[in-house]
Formats: structure tokens, C-alpha cells, sequence
């Protein structure tokens, strides 16, 4: 009787000892997170040599770090992924006074067009007409569309059509 509880006992342990061995440990803490970035085959438990996959979204690029980071430890292994957000904030300088803009709406995504132009009785005094998202930043200039500036064009436009009238009054330029 004894040797059967010794043996069974012996028994339970080695059972212990095989459940124990076979049963990884988990080595490492969730993965960090990183803005701008997702994450594929990365779902817990991460055991010792998992292995974590991390890509920058659309509207971003990498500039630094690993795609890929494995758990070697208690760590994971690599430098954590930086990804630049590459969309652009509301281009408020360039809503100007006389302007109205077209063809663009948030969020504004690299490559995105905006079109600007004059409100009626206002002519272009400066700036572009249109403006791209690149890399977060809006490229050209604002436009400026100025009153005086259209009723300048608007006077030279009339004097253009009346050239028959000014020349038979005979205020023509010699």
C-alpha cells in the first residue's frame, strides 16, 4: 500500500513537472504602441520569440524603427516604429478676405488639392490659386484678392471697350 501511494505520488509529480515544462511562460508585456501605426499577428500571449509586425497607416511614413519587433525576454527586441502623419491642419491662413476655396475637405491627406479664387467684385492681388498637402505642410502661397484691384481692372476694361468714345473726344494719348 505504501508503494502504490509512493509511486502514485511520483506519478502526480512527473505530471506536474510535463504540464509545467510544456506551458511557455509569457515573457514580454503588450507590445508598445506607436501613433500612426497598426499592428498584424500581434495577439496575446506573447511567448518568448513571438514575433509582432507593425506598418504606418495611409496617411503616414516611416522615419524610424522596426516593422518588425520579436519578444527575446522580457523585452521586445528593435526600436519602437515612428511614423510621420503626413496630413495637413485646416489651411486657415490661406481663407484670405474676397477668397473662397473649393475641391477640398477633411481630414486634408497628402497629396490633397485645394482650389482658391476671388469672390465677386475682387480681383487676384497675390498668392496661388491653388495649394497641395505635402508632407503636412500646405505648399504656394495665399491668394489675396483685393476690391481696388477688380475696380482698377473693371475701369481698364471699360476704358478698353470705350477706346471709340475717348478717341472722339480726343482724350487719346499722343
Amino acid at each position: 500500500m505504501m508503494r502504490v501511494r509512493v509511486l502514485l505520488t511520483l506519478v502526480l509529480i512527473a505530471d506536474l513537472v510535463w504540464q509545467f515544462e510544456a506551458k511557455p511562460t509569457l515573457a514580454c508585456s503588450f507590445p508598445p504602441v506607436c501613433k500612426g501605426c497598426e499592428r498584424t499577428d500581434c495577439v496575446p500571449p506573447f511567448y518568448k520569440g513571438k514575433i509582432c509586425r507593425l506598418t504606418c497607416r495611409n496617411s503616414h511614413r516611416q522615419e524610424s524603427g522596426n516593422t518588425s519587433r520579436t519578444c527575446d525576454g522580457h523585452e521586445w527586441s528593435g526600436k519602437a516604429l515612428e511614423c510621420k502623419d503626413l496630413r495637413c491642419e485646416y489651411p486657415e491662413d490661406y481663407d484670405t478676405e474676397g477668397t473662397s476655396r473649393e475641391g477640398c475637405m477633411p481630414p486634408y491627406h497628402n497629396g490633397e488639392t485645394c482650389t482658391y479664387t476671388c469672390k465677386e467684385g475682387f480681383s487676384r492681388a497675390d498668392g496661388d490659386y491653388s495649394i497641395t498637402c505635402e508632407e503636412g505642410k500646405w505648399s504656394g502661397e495665399p491668394l489675396e484678392c483685393d476690391a481696388a484691384v477688380a475696380r482698377l481692372m473693371s475701369f481698364i476694361m471699360m476704358a478698353d471697350e470705350n477706346k471709340d468714345k475717348i478717341t472722339a473726344l480726343g482724350l487719346q494719348e499722343e
